[in-house]
């Protein structure tokens, strides 16, 4: 009955594309059933809509009841529809129209109406690290997409939740016939008279409400039951969530020897790592999209469970994109390539008038770039300009993977709340480059990284009082596999007096979160069992962490910090070592790099092209 139901809405919506979807790529969608049924592609509407109330009748989401027979205190919320046209990230072809009904959560009062609301939802570090994971195991990255995933979960018992009933339940149940007339009627009318004629249609004289029986979107707690409902089931098939992150969830045979793990190549990953034979599974879930990879044995009893779970899903079994990502997993040359260019696609859409003008450039800022804070008289003249919306796209693409960017956003950034034209500007130019760039990313590599097969490495930097308040710049740069897990850019809190503290300061940051990563990778079994190799371009910050004796006055306040970085180095976790400045590949992360520079360590970092561990064969070693 699943499948046929399915297959109707596929063949509904099939009917409904008439106008060319790609015109109606970037076009809002329908506010309401009204614009619905006025819109272009209104029987894909009206599909979505059928099948929004086919799933709610299917999972028992509400049960009808007379109003009277409310439980006392409880409160009556209306129900909002939102539409949604949804799109292929990576071929940029539309998929189908969705629409989800919505309680008006923000009526509803925390303790009375619902409690716990924290759900976790994985970081971009966490995806890239699964990306990493996939291709150095040379395994076939998969997806599972669960539909409406917050209706499977149960309502808290201890809270009531009462619903009208909607209106696009009655747009739902018209046959085809009966949906084109009242289209044809009112298109006829006048558009002040057809809301008029609208409003009296879908007036409800029901005195009954729907009364809630599972989590609905909207409701504040309803990311926290499906979260605590997901982690409920993928215990119960067997695996264990992580300790570090619990959006990840791992299982592991429970045979093993000392030999190292074996990959899909039939080779051993590196002798430091995981056990070899051991079948193993890594699964990480970001709300309702569930990734997962793994020996082929763990990844069908995964399925299988799924499957036996009862929850609705769809399988995707060459993973190709992933929350707003594409994956590119090329098996042949081991690699996984994470890019953004759907997003960039409508970022390049949306300023286009004020894109036309600007010139393509080899980097995404000037030479040396600095931005002061703008005058009142600025602000003013530059409020209508779209920075803030601009800038939240820029950030979200240098988060996931254009990290080359990471610098200059982060200076921008400091500017969100009052910009000036020169901002502007300089966001629009950082915008150009990545347009220029949309098909390139992050890629992490199997067999290529010199440092071998899953060890983690990590670089920091520090640029001493560039900014005009005069606080120093961090970069944090944390790799694996041949590309950077984590690339961060900001300003400390503080402001430093020489360069050994600001770069102190960095070092403890960038080791701090590289024991996150030493743990998860412990968890899956590919424990770091020699110390991860730092590279810190200054050797009077190595020289306060190794001798005691060489703190100055000036360092006592970073006390805490050098005493952290030494207790990292004794229990031998962590290895410091000294890297010359060109070779330091943090140093794209703390200032805007001359154009040489700035390509050889943004192919560095973003693992495009790889390079031998930096000089060690003559560094000097600081042990």
């Amino acid at each position: 009955m699943a499948i046929f139901s399915a297959c109707i809405t596929c063949v509904l919506q099939a009917v409904a594309w008439g106008p060319d979807m790609n015109d109606l790529k970037y076009a809002a969608p329908p506010k309401n059933t009204l614009e619905c049924l006025l819109a272009p592609d209104y029987v894909g509407w009206w599909a979505a809509m059928r099948s929004e109330r086919n799933s709610w009748v299917k999972l028992g989401v509400y049960e009808e009841v007379l109003a009277s027979a409310r439980a006392p205190d409880s409160k009556t919320v209306p129900l909002s529809p939102v539409f949604k046209r949804k799109y292929c990230p990576k071929t940029g072809k539309h998929i189908k129209n969705k629409m989800r009904a919505v309680t008006m959560g923000q009526l509803l009062k925390k303790d009375v109406n619902f409690g716990q609301t924290f759900a976790p939802c994985a970081s971009a570090e966490t995806i890239k690290t699964f990306a990493a994971i996939c291709a150095e195991s040379g395994y076939t990255a998969r997806s599972a997409d669960v539909s409406t995933a917050y209706l499977q979960a149960q309502q808290d018992p201890n809270f009531k939740i009462y619903v009208h009933k909607p209106n696009y339940v009655k747009v739902a149940g018209w046959t085809k016939e009966e949906l084109d007339g009242m289209r044809a009627k009112l298109l006829a009318m006048p558009p002040k008279k057809r809301r008029k004629a609208w409003q009296a249609l879908m007036r409800s004289d029901s005195d009954k409400v729907w009364s809630l029986k599972t989590a609905v979107y909207g409701s504040p707690d309803a990311a926290s039951r499906w979260s605590e409902h997901l982690c409920a089931t993928l215990k119960d098939m067997g695996l264990t969530k992580s300790k570090v992150d619990s959006c990840v969830h791992w299982r592991h045979s429970p045979k093993y020897n000392e030999q190292g793990p074996l990959n899909n190549t039939g080779d051993k990953t590196n002798g430091n790592h995981a056990k070899q034979g051991q079948s193993w599974l890594m699964v990480v879930h970001w709300v309702d999209d569930v990734c997962y990879v793994g020996t082929p044995d763990y990844v069908a009893d995964f399925e299988k469970g799924l499957k036996d779970s009862g929850m609705e899903h769809t399988i995707n079994t060459d993973m190709d994109a992933f929350v707003g990502l594409v994956f590119k997993q090329d098996h042949k040359n081991g690699t996984v390539e994470i890019t953004v260019p759907s997003i960039i696609e409508q970022m390049q859409h949306r300023f286009a008038s004020d894109l036309k003008d600007v010139k393509s450039q080899s980097t995404p800022h000037a030479t040396g770039a600095s931005f002061k804070k703008a005058t009142a008289e600025e602000i003013e003249a530059a409020k209508h300009k779209g920075f803030q919306s601009l800038m939240g796209i820029l950030v979200f693409c240098t988060h996931w993977c254009h990290v080359e960017c990471s610098c200059v956003v982060s200076m921008l950034a400091a500017h969100m709340s009052a910009w000036n034209d020169e901002h502007y500007a300089a966001a629009l130019r950082v915008a150009k480059f990545l347009i220029d760039n949309k098909d390139k990313g992050l890629i992490f590599s199997r067999g290529r990284d010199a440092f071998g097969s899953n060890t983690i490495y990590s670089y920091s930097d520090a640029d001493l009082a560039t900014d005009e308040s005069r606080k120093s710049r961090s970069g944090i740069l944390i790799m694996m596999n041949g590309a950077a897990l984590v690339a961060k850019s900001k300003l400390q809190t503080t402001v430093q007096l020489s360069t050994a503290c600001a770069e102190l300061l960095a070092s403890c940051a960038t080791c701090n979160q590289v024991q996150g990563f030493r743990h998860l990778m412990r968890e899956a079994q590919w424990a770091q069992t020699s110390p991860t190799i730092h590279y810190c371009d200054n050797t009077a910050a190595l020289s306060i962490v190794i001798n005691e004796g060489s703190m100055a006055a000036m360092t006592k306040h970073l006390d805490m910090r050098r005493c952290k970085l030494k207790e990292y180095a004794t229990d031998e976790s962590i290895h410091m070592q000294y890297v010359r400045s060109n070779r330091c590949l943090a140093d794209i992360l703390t200032k805007c790099l001359p154009r040489p520079a700035f390509e050889t360590q943004w192919n560095l970092i973003c693992g495009y092209t790889t390079a031998a561990q930096p000089m060690r064969h003559q560094a000097h070693q600081w042990r």
